[in-house]
């Protein structure tokens, strides 16, 4: 992107605008550090089938606990029940798609039940929802 500065005031728009981005970044970053969420996994697995219950955050840092922490031998069935997840981050969605290749390699399904609203709405606006088919 070039940006061409013209005159003074071309110049003060410009600065103005890095300085509020700046500050955004700054807020955000703060922000991110202060909430310190976490994802507690509770799983209970029996024939084939993996129950999950998320709560908490799925975010940069929760993520690859998601990954990690589940264990998917001879799962052919894994319903992550997310009724206490209380937002979902690109990295989340990235992790449960990862979660469903793996699942469907070894021949089984993903189901992801008791979505609030809010993170319904997620799987909506990113096109998820026809992928992942997330039940109420």
């Amino acid at each position: 992107m070039f940006f061409f500065i013209n005159n003074y005031q071309d110049f003060n728009v410009f600065v103005v605008a890095c300085f509020q981005i700046s500050v955004a970044i700054i807020n955000w970053r703060n922000f991110m550090a202060d909430t310190n969420k976490e994802l507690k996994i509770e799983q209970n697995k029996e024939n084939g089938k993996l129950l999950c219950k998320l709560s908490g955050w799925l975010d940069p840092n929760t993520s690859p606990d998601l990954m990690n922490k589940l264990d998917l031998n001879g799962v052919k069935e894994l319903v992550l029940d997310m009724s206490a997840v209380e937002y979902v981050f690109s990295a989340g969605l990235r992790a449960i798609l990862m979660l469903q290749r793996l699942v469907e390699y070894q021949g089984g399904t993903i189901k992801l039940v008791n979505l609030s609203d809010d993170v319904r709405n997620i799987f909506e606006c990113t096109g998820l929802d026809g992928i992942l088919e997330p039940k109420a």
